[in-house]
C-alpha cells in the first residue's frame, strides 16, 4: 500500500507539472487586462488625440493630361468642387498704331528754296545739292514699292496737296471728326493747339509751282514686317490766313 501511495503522489505531482503551462495561458489575458487599467487613457480626449495625425492629399500629376480632354462646363464644374473660383474672360482693346510718334528724319529745305529760280545759278546749284541726298529716299522708295506696286509719286504728291487743302478747310469749319480722318495723331493736336473760341479765316488762292515729293523715309515698328512711311511733299502755292 505503501509503494502505491507514493506511485500516486508522483503521478500528480506530474498532472501539475504538465497543467501549468495551460493555466498560465487561461490567465494571460487577465494579466494584460489587468495592466491596461492602469494606463493613463481619457476618451474625453479621444477627438483631439485623432487630430494629431494629418492627412496629406498627394497631388496626382496625371490630372493635367486627363483634363485636357474635358469640356468647357465640365472643367468648370470641376473648379467648382475644388472651390476654385473660374478665371474671368481678360477683355483688352486692340491697339491701332497708325503713325509715329515723331518726324523720323526732318527734311531740311535748302536756303533759298521757293526764291531762287532753276535757270540761275544758285538754282541750278541747289538742284544739283539735292540730287546728291536724294540716295535715301530712292532706296526708301524701293522698298515701299516692294510692299505696294501701284506707288506713283505725282500721284502721290498731288493727293498730298488736296488733303492739305481739305484739312485747312476743315479746320475753319472746326470740324474736328473729319479733321481726324485727314491727318494723323501727331498732327490733330499741333494743329487744333490755341484755335479754341477763335476765328480763323483761310483761303487756298492758287499753286505756283506742281506739288513734288521731295523727301522719303522708312522706319520699322515694333517688328520688321511693320513699316512706316513719311513722305515730305513740296508745296509752293498762295494763301490767305
Amino acid at each position: 500500500m505503501g509503494s502505491v501511495n507514493h506511485d500516486c503522489s508522483v503521478t500528480t505531482k506530474n498532472y501539475n507539472l504538465f497543467r501549468r503551462p495551460a493555466a498560465s495561458a487561461i490567465f494571460l489575458p487577465h494579466i494584460f487586462q489587468q495592466r491596461g487599467k492602469h494606463k493613463h487613457f481619457n476618451p474625453k480626449f479621444r477627438k483631439e488625440r485623432g487630430e494629431k495625425i494629418l492627412k496629406i492629399k498627394l497631388p496626382d500629376f496625371d490630372e493635367q493630361r486627363r483634363d485636357e480632354k474635358l469640356s468647357l462646363e465640365e472643367i468648370r464644374s470641376k473648379m467648382k468642387e475644388k472651390g476654385i473660383v473660374p478665371p474671368r474672360e481678360w477683355s483688352e482693346k486692340p491697339i491701332f498704331v497708325s503713325c509715329t510718334a515723331n518726324v523720323i528724319d526732318p527734311y531740311v529745305p535748302p536756303e533759298g528754296d521757293g526764291k531762287i529760280s532753276v535757270v540761275t545759278g544758285p538754282g541750278a546749284k541747289q538742284i544739283y545739292e539735292t540730287i546728291g541726298k536724294k540716295g535715301k529716299s530712292y532706296m526708301a522708295l524701293r522698298k515701299i514699292r516692294n510692299i505696294d506696286y501701284e506707288f506713283d509719286v505725282p500721284t502721290v504728291a498731288q493727293k498730298v496737296q488736296d488733303i492739305y487743302i481739305e484739312a485747312q478747310n476743315a479746320l475753319v469749319a472746326k470740324d474736328e471728326d473729319k479733321l481726324h480722318d485727314l491727318v494723323t495723331e501727331k498732327a490733330f493736336p499741333e494743329m487744333t493747339e490755341n484755335t479754341k473760341n477763335k476765328t480763323i479765316v483761310w483761303k487756298f488762292i492758287q499753286q505756283l509751282e506742281p506739288p513734288r515729293i521731295v523727301h522719303i523715309r522708312t522706319t520699322e515698328l515694333v517688328s520688321k514686317s511693320n513699316i512706316f512711311a513719311q513722305i515730305t511733299c513740296r508745296l509752293h502755292t498762295q494763301q490767305v490766313c
